[in-house]
């Protein structure tokens, strides 16, 4: 019994140490990956699908702020006709890497016919808002490293809750926070959620 809570308390007190052996068997670690990968080796099975798989299976949400992003919408007009969100995610974390993320972009809808008496480009109170929602995954974001996006504006990736299952957003209905003046709101926003990763370790 002494010897089993000897091996315990051992086992804590190396918790914090980048060193740490049992990195290797608990938590979201690189080094629970790299031993995965070890033990899961095959001729028959590429090194990135079992890399893949090996993720999947250790990573887990990280709670802190580890990202920044930065991004550009395009709606559908006489330079595109595939509406999207282009853009930027950054890691900024020191010793995470990011392996999934979520992206959610917001639309107000204060334009077309059968607004609400409290909905237009000045008043969004009454407004119905389209929520598009996409996951990204099989990523591998390391420390200060900055990856590109592209969210595709469609049907497809409308969210569950959203009110608006069926809308084509056109370039001329959209105004971003920098073209917001003389009272006209800005309709759209985008934010990166639900970071999923691992520790170096």
């Amino acid at each position: 019994m002494k010897k089993l809570l000897g091996i315990v308390v051992l086992g804590l007190l190396l918790v914090g140490c980048d060193n740490n052996p049992l990195n290797s068997y608990f938590g979201n670690t690189v080094s629970r990956v790299e031993k995965c990968m070890k033990n899961t080796s095959s001729k028959l099975v590429s090194e990135e699908i079992i890399k893949n798989r090996c993720i999947k299976q250790i990573q887990e949400k990280l709670y802190e702020d580890v990202s920044y992003g930065e991004a550009s919408v395009y709606g559908k007009g006489s330079y595109t006709s595939n509406p999207r969100l282009q853009g930027d995610i950054k890691n900024t974390s020191d010793d995470k890497i990011i392996t999934s993320f979520v992206v959610l972009f917001f639309h107000t809808k204060d334009y077309g016919v059968n607004l609400k008496e409290d909905c237009s480009k000045e008043n969004h109170k009454e407004c119905e808002k389209i929520l598009f929602k996409q996951k990204f995954n099989d990523q591998w974001i390391e420390p200060g490293k900055t990856e590109s996006f592209v969210m595709k504006l469609i049907e497809e990736n409308v969210g569950k809750i959203s009110p608006i299952k069926k809308l084509i957003i056109f370039d001329k209905n959209l105004v971003s926070k920098s073209q917001s003046k003389d009272g006209v709101l800005s309709n759209w926003s985008w934010n990166i959620t639900s970071e999923v990763g691992l520790v170096i370790k």
